[in-house]
């Protein structure tokens, strides 16, 4: 995602288009003028954000993407020239808009997970303090930056599940499409009905029922 909008469109789509049908439309959307729009926004996340639960934490997770959804859509506003330019620049753009929204929503989860205000200025505090460098080539072995390096990589470049599923119809009626910006080279992965396909499927589902069995904390079992 290269912008938090975006980001929203991308990630927990079913709370995206909860808070959007449910609560930002029914406060006006966008219809009611700039001003009108921005306080609209921060009221649906800073909701949002105690749908999660009755803490301040939560709300301050909830306003602070609320934030970033009014600065974005400022941003926007008077980017677009820069953004859809080709070559150097508009790639540059592109890859900057990137990282900041990634370095943005980190900072978000820190509030969100953390168990207290303290807490999170403390982890804070260590993501940003360059003597930290030193202490994790103590701690993280030469290996373990290799596999993060790569899952990385993976991340960036491999097709998701509406790249790989793009030509077959999902159960609710809608199709997966590719978007327009994805590399040719992704057709070579795309789902079909194969013998390759079968056993990679097979593959999955047996190490999901395999590890299904392992107790593991549910994000909302306090709520």
């Amino acid at each position: 995602a290269r912008s938090i909008v975006d980001f929203w469109r991308r990630w927990h789509i079913t709370l995206s288009r909860f808070l959007r049908d449910y609560l930002y439309i029914p406060l006006g959307g966008n219809r009611r003028g700039r001003t009108r729009r921005c306080v609209n926004l921060m009221l649906t996340m800073l909701l949002g954000g105690l749908w999660h639960g009755a803490a301040w934490t939560f709300l301050f997770w909830g306003g602070l993407h609320g934030l970033y959804l009014v600065i974005n859509h400022a941003v926007s506003a008077v980017s677009a020239p820069i953004r859809d330019r080709p070559g150097l620049i508009g790639w540059g753009y592109r890859m900057g808009a990137w990282g900041v929204t990634l370095l943005a929503v980190i900072v978000g989860w820190v509030f969100f997970r953390a168990e207290s205000f303290d807490a999170a200025w403390r982890i804070l505090a260590s993501m940003f303090d360059p003597r930290g460098v030193s202490l994790a080539r103590v701690y993280l072995s030469f290996n373990a930056a290799q596999a993060i390096a790569l899952a990385g990589v993976i991340a960036l470049i491999a097709p998701n599940t509406n790249e790989i599923f793009r030509r077959v119809n999902a159960p609710i009626g809608w199709r997966f499409r590719e978007p327009e910006t994805a590399p040719a080279v992704f057709a070579r992965v795309a789902w079909g009905r194969s013998l390759g396909w079968a056993v990679a499927s097979g593959a999955a589902l047996a190490l999901g029922v395999i590890y299904v069995s392992r107790a593991n904390e549910f994000l909302y079992y306090q709520f």
